[in-house]
């Protein structure tokens, strides 16, 4: 089990402390389903140009092109596979924790991926924009606006490229608004949703969480 802080850390960055990255000679092969479970992997889906420092392994569909993503690909030493959400090439429960930040609203499945990313972990944390910021500020490469409700997902297909520009370059060269957005989205929640997850006689529960209420958060994540 994940001690508590690390669990915390794991979704808020709030510790230095590190994990051991695991290199299997079954994985450098491309043998992915020979990792064995074991309760010190981490898994970063759709890791990108920012890899969480807490993963152990890391996945990710794109990886020449930066279309999805704010820069190139990186992979900090640790094993990578290219996959794509809907289709995580693991085990069921290799993993005691994944973490899939910005992923969900990429898929061309949702429902598939919420299924998939549940199967190869054991718990994990889930981040979105809300349907709010998606109005707001709008992201051309995302291809479905994700809400949620009463412990349901609620995947709606977008309609167009609603991309704001001008609300996009705001909050980048306007230091009070961006303090702005921040704070209202830690009180809030209003710019991204996120959701943490675990599994409990093989049924799945879901919670929402905000950044302001992490001893909540914390609890649930690290109930087993």
């Amino acid at each position: 089990m994940l001690s508590s802080k690390l669990e915390l850390w794991l979704i808020h960055g709030l510790s230095k402390l590190k994990t051991t990255t695991i290199f299997e000679e079954s994985w450098k092969a491309g043998n992915y389903q020979d990792l064995k479970p074991s309760s010190f992997y981490i898994l970063d889906i759709g890791s990108g140009d920012k890899p969480h420092p807490g993963a152990t392994h890391l996945c990710d569909l794109h990886v020449n092109s930066d279309t999805e993503r704010g820069g190139a690909l990186r992979t900090d030493g640790k094993p990578f596979v290219k996959c794509t959400t809907e289709y995580l090439p693991f085990k069921d429960n290799s993993f005691i924790f994944d973490y899939a930040c910005h992923v969900l609203e990429h898929t061309s499945n949702p429902k598939l991926a919420l299924s998939e990313l549940t199967r190869v972990s054991e718990k994990g944390y889930l981040e979105t924009p809300t349907k709010l910021s998606e109005a707001i500020y709008g992201w051309t490469c995302h291809k479905f606006i994700i809400s949620f409700k009463k412990g349901k997902f609620f995947c709606e297909p977008k309609g167009g490229n609603n991309v704001n520009s001008k609300m996009h370059d705001l909050n980048a060269r306007n230091l009070a608004v961006h303090r702005l957005d921040w704070l209202f989205d830690y009180v809030f929640g209003w710019h991204y949703l996120r959701v943490v997850w675990k599994k409990s006689s093989r049924k799945v529960s879901f919670e929402k969480a905000n950044m302001s209420n992490r001893r909540r958060l914390l609890g649930f994540i690290n109930t087993r």
